[in-house]
């Protein structure tokens, strides 16, 4: 697993498909990429999101 930390945008799919065709040609292996953001919302609360790039 790799972690990395990047700003949310409209070019996250992008970034996403990129990133994971760069893996895939260094360790020949394939990827399934997956973004998990998680924000702290006060001391109590915190809000998580789950973005998948399902490439078929």
């Amino acid at each position: 697993m790799h972690y990395t930390h990047w700003t949310i945008s409209a070019q996250m799919p992008h970034r996403m498909r990129a990133y994971a065709v760069l893996v895939e040609e260094k360790y020949q292996l394939p990827t399934y990429p997956i973004l998990i953001n998680i924000l702290k919302i006060n001391d109590e609360t915190y809000r998580v999101y789950l973005y998948q790039n399902l490439l078929e």
